[in-house]
């Protein structure tokens, strides 16, 4: 396994990677907090041929991040040092859109989540509150309904906006994973114009998500992961959405945040 630290000082940031293989092969690249139990940045597995770059978006970051490097192919496990060469390892511009990140709520809000997603893997069950108290998130074991538990990650009051997070499932992701799904949750309270619609609320997750420059796999990879608890129709339909809405991300953000 190569081992890399960058400073990043608690910032944003961006981390430009550069990779090179002896034969083509499937790596796997994670940026953890070494110092802090279930803080991982990335956790992405890509399948390189002879080359590639790629970036490490860092919209929060700790103050000295891990980056891990390995091949999960058995015939290559215990010789990636042999396998894999890093050809570059330098900061570059993250790129974010302020413009959908000017109203006081969310910023409000994102302040929570951001000390709220690092530390999800070593918080204990409790409730977790804004600086101004009006946001809640109640962190639990699991979410149970009528003495049965729920395989939904969050939820949130339609009546109160107090937001239920379960454990189980959030100490599994990473980041920004928990990120999207706190933002999501976000959105049917604070910014949907049909509070109960999932659609409306992916898209305005991912307005904030994309604009403070969250990567790309991880937000497909916490709604995945959400949908195939519940392969319903439904949830086939928001994934077609989120997904083209991704896609032209750069083209619309200028028509969507004015």
């Amino acid at each position: 396994m190569l081992k890399y630290f960058a400073n990043t000082e608690n910032k944003p940031a961006n981390i430009l990677v550069g990779l090179k293989v002896r034969k083509p092969m499937k790596v796997r690249i994670r940026a953890i907090d070494p110092n802090k139990k279930g803080a991982c940045y990335i956790d992405r597995y890509m399948t390189i041929k002879d080359s590639q770059d790629f970036e490490i978006r860092l919209p929060q970051s700790p103050k000295k991040l891990l980056i891990l490097i390995d091949s999960p192919d058995s015939s290559d496990r215990g010789q990636t040092e042999n396998s894999i060469r890093l050809t570059k390892l330098e900061k570059i511009k993250l790129n974010q859109y302020l413009p959908c990140l000017a109203d006081e709520k969310t910023k409000i809000f994102i302040k929570l989540a951001k000390e709220f997603t690092e530390n999800a893997g070593i918080l204990s069950p409790g409730r977790y509150t804004s600086d101004n108290k009006k946001f809640i998130i109640d962190y639990l074991p699991v979410i149970v309904e009528k003495g049965k538990e729920l395989t939904t990650p969050a939820r949130i009051s339609n009546s109160t906006g107090r937001m239920e997070i379960s454990a189980r499932y959030f100490r599994s992701m990473s980041i920004p994973m928990r990120m999207a799904i706190l933002l999501h949750e976000y959105s049917h309270f604070y910014m949907n114009e049909i509070q109960k619609d999932e659609i409306e609320a992916d898209l305005n997750a991912l307005t904030i998500y994309l604009s403070m420059g969250y990567p790309v796999i991880e937000a497909h990879k916490a709604f995945l992961e959400t949908f195939e608890k519940h392969p319903t129709g439904t949830n086939k339909e928001r994934y077609t959405y989120l997904k083209t809405f991704i896609d032209n991300w750069d083209s619309m953000k200028e028509n969507i945040c004015k």
